[in-house]
């Protein structure tokens, strides 16, 4: 279970697998409001934000919750200052309390040696680090932080989400691959690594 707080809260949803679990408990347990962030990346050709809607719709039919608002903001590249700038806003002016995000923990060493990719080492993820759930000071929640996507598999199967709302997400990173899995670059890696299949 998650940790759910009062009143109206923000999710950060990129339409990939931890972000589509976080909305979908969000809106099966948390009885208030809910803003839904997402930012849609010209670069990558929107492509993230298409696959939000379907997610954001799978969750509504799924849990009946109506209560909230979806917000898309769009830049060329996405980043970090791009990415909370939205929220940051939200959160200064009392609109939401809390601020949700996906972010799960890198595989193991081991695992992410074998792909041999650089940016499966950032400090946010590291699979040796025990991070805090709840940061107090940022208004960040982060239920997902100390799982891999291994953990995130689980919480699919527990909840009935494998066959329904996984297959609608994306996790591709690949400017080639626009409309489908490139299945070759480290988040395709990934995901095949915690649920043994890409849709």
């Amino acid at each position: 279970m998650i940790p759910i707080k009062q009143g109206p809260v923000g999710v950060l949803v990129s339409g990939g697998a931890d972000s589509a679990v976080l909305l979908y408990l969000l809106m099966k347990y948390h009885a208030y409001k809910i803003y839904i962030f997402t930012l849609a990346s010209s670069l990558k050709n929107n492509v993230n934000a298409k696959h939000t809607i379907d997610v954001i719709s799978k969750c509504s039919e799924l849990t009946g919750n109506q209560n909230f608002e979806h917000i898309m903001d769009y830049c060329h590249t996405q980043t970090n200052r791009e990415l909370f700038r939205k929220t940051s806003e939200y959160l200064e002016n009392g609109t939401i309390n809390w601020l949700y995000t996906g972010i799960t923990k890198n595989p193991p060493k081991a695992v992410t040696r074998e792909f041999q990719d650089e940016t499966t080492e950032s400090q946010e993820r590291d699979p040796n680090v025990e991070r805090p759930v709840i940061l107090e000071d940022k208004k960040y929640i982060t239920p997902f932080t100390n799982i891999d996507k291994k953990g995130l598999a689980d919480l699919y199967k527990q909840h009935n989400l494998t066959d329904t709302l996984f297959p609608l997400t994306r996790s591709c990173e690949s400017l080639e691959y626009l409309t489908e899995h490139c299945e070759t670059c480290w988040w395709c890696e990934e995901r095949k690594w915690g649920f043994g299949r890409l849709v």
